[in-house]
């Protein structure tokens, strides 16, 4: 018996190890594997932006186009590279399918047509003919005729109907114009005729009303401005009480250490390409160049920009890529005071 529940125990034990070991290997992977991201753009007169980020086995990508008026986006998820969100394609795929449905089905009809026609190839063809030629002849003469007709009826119409539609479409009406001007004198007169109602409200009534009123309004009026000014100062309070505690202090001190460093390891570590732009006028671009010359990206090997001081133009393609520790990040925000300052920072809304 003791055997048996020893092995019993034993099993547990090694399934236990093993489903911890799993867990372990996934947190490790999640907090050290690194997050890539890659993002190429093409600027011109249309423009193309492609977005991939890869983590682990899962890969989402994103691309944008702009064609003149028209702008497509499209997203695709993949999982060991068999993409998930086939939602486009398969709506493509049904419409191949339906054409390929209908293409058989106009083969199936062209067949039973062509047996039909050899089946009545037997028939005498002289009177028959003879007999097409006569009910062709007279359709093609109603044909002309109607044509005619129809020639002679656009003739006579057009004078008319086009001289009716150029006095109703007619650029040189200022009809817009005298609408708007209509609309603000509608509006003047009915805030006058409003004004008016109520002076002749008050002449009916009795001074001592009238004074009333106008106080009691006063009063409600300073009365809003009063608990809106309170509302303000306790919030205002708040906000100084949170401000001036000892965590958000230490935060502060914290994310002002860290901060550049977060924001270095964020940053694209590859940049490529190269941007043509120029402004209206050729100070302006002066001003941008030198601010930019300010960014450390600017000085890659295989990155230029090209400064264009008589024509206003950007133009260019770049490709960025990068990459994303969440472990590092997650060493930098797991402090027990960063969490608490959010836990006050939620209590100021409340």
């Amino acid at each position: 018996m003791l055997h048996i529940l020893w092995l019993i125990l034993k099993i547990i034990l090694i399934v236990l190890a093993i489903v911890l070991g799993l867990v372990l290997l996934i947190v490790l992977l999640v907090l050290f594997a690194p997050i890539r991201y890659k993002v190429a753009a093409d600027i011109d007169e249309d423009i193309g932006v492609v977005a991939k980020v890869r983590f682990l086995i899962v890969s989402v990508g994103v691309l944008f186009e702009k064609k003149g008026e028209e702008n497509n986006l499209d997203t695709a998820i993949r999982i060991c590279g068999i993409r998930i969100n086939k939602k486009d394609k398969d709506d493509t795929g049904g419409k191949d399918k339906k054409s390929k449905k209908e293409r058989k089905k106009r083969t199936k009809a062209d067949e039973a047509y062509e047996e039909e026609k050899t089946d009545t190839a037997y028939i005498d063809k002289a009177g028959t003919d003879a007999d097409d030629k006569t009910v062709y002849s007279e359709y093609d003469n109603d044909a002309s005729e109607a044509a005619v007709e129809s020639s002679t009826n656009e003739i006579e119409t057009s004078d008319g109907s086009e001289t009716e539609d150029i006095d109703e479409y007619d650029l040189f009406d200022d009809e817009s114009e005298d609408k708007d001007k209509k609309k603000l004198l509608d509006r003047i007169k009915q805030f006058f005729i409003k004004a008016k109602d109520k002076m002749s409200k008050i002449k009916d009534k009795p001074e001592d009303e009238v004074k009333e009123s106008i106080l009691t309004k006063i009063e409600e009026k300073s009365e809003a401005i009063k608990k809106k000014y309170e509302e303000i100062e306790k919030k205002y309070r708040r906000f100084e009480k949170f401000w001036n505690l000892k965590c958000t202090v230490r935060t502060r001190e914290y994310i002002g250490k860290y901060l550049i460093s977060i924001l270095k390891h964020i940053a694209p570590k590859k940049i490529k390409g190269r941007i043509r732009y120029g402004m209206d006028e050729p100070y302006k671009t002066g001003t941008v160049t030198g601010y930019l010359s300010l960014m450390p990206f600017v000085y890659q090997k295989h990155f230029s920009l090209e400064p264009d001081f008589y024509e206003k133009v950007i133009e260019g393609n770049v490709e960025l890529k990068g990459r994303i520790v969440l472990g590092y990040i997650a060493r930098i925000a797991l402090k027990p005071y960063i969490w608490q300052t959010i836990k006050a920072a939620k209590r100021l809304n409340n």
